[in-house]
């Protein structure tokens, strides 16, 4: 945003306490505006809380000098990153759509780190250079796409990872409070989450040399419309 030549900034609240233009111009006009919330946050007026110990957040250690380091990462909409990625520890990389994180970690940082321990891979992107690389034996892409016969067969399911993620929801005083279990996150949906959808549906199969066959099932049953010299096994 800070990148924009002009800011609309429409508000001042959400929904129905919303729908008027706040204010017009650019960052540093509308971070100058007194009314705009959008202003607030990107001058620093407004800023989250820091994170609490209570809530079973971990500071990360810092007394390990472990680390992975990337400097002067450019490709794509890269501007000459430097991270520093300390080792031992469960690091997250955030980000709105389009910031880049793909091309970090996916186009520049693993095949670096491929081509460092001598292992084929694609070119990396441009950076200038990686420190550390030493201090690990392997990189390990692992993403998203299914090793099963369902989209949700992702690594992350068959390791166990989402029950401890839906777990510690579950465990928040405000789940706790609207009487919220672990199975409430879960990816497969609820038998009456759809109940529309399973009480019709509709089946086309194409058959060699003859017209379209159409099976329709409504509320679990079944009529094919299925012209005389269509044969089925």
């Amino acid at each position: 945003m800070l990148e924009a030549d002009r800011i609309l900034d429409l508000g001042p609240g959400a929904g129905e306490h919303g729908g008027r233009i706040v204010c017009y111009g650019t960052p540093a006009e509308v971070m100058a505006h007194p009314e705009s919330s959008t202003g607030a946050w990107l001058a620093g007026r407004r800023s989250l809380p820091p994170l609490r110990a209570s809530a079973g957040l971990l500071a990360p250690d810092r007394s390990s000098a472990e680390r992975i380091a990337l400097y002067g990462a450019s490709e794509h909409n890269l501007k000459r990153l430097d991270i520093e990625i300390p080792l031992r520890r469960l690091v997250c990389l955030t980000g709105v759509s389009g910031s880049g994180k793909s091309t970090l970690v996916q186009n520049v940082l693993y095949p670096a780190l491929q081509k460092a321990h001598g292992k084929p891979s694609d070119t990396p992107g441009a950076f200038e250079r990686l420190e550390g690389a030493e201090l690990i034996d392997a990189a390990v892409m692992i993403d998203q796409t299914p090793i099963g016969r369902t989209t949700r067969s992702n690594p992350a399911s068959y390791v166990g990872a989402f029950d401890e993620i839906r777990a510690r929801f579950a465990a928040e005083p405000e789940a706790r409070l609207r009487r919220y279990t672990a199975g409430r996150s879960a990816s497969i949906p609820a038998p009456a989450a759809a109940p529309r959808a399973a009480a019709t549906a509709s089946s086309t199969s194409r058959c060699s040399f003859s017209p379209t066959c159409t099976c329709v099932a409504a509320n679990a049953t079944a009529a094919a419309i299925v012209p005389r010299h269509c044969r089925f096994a």
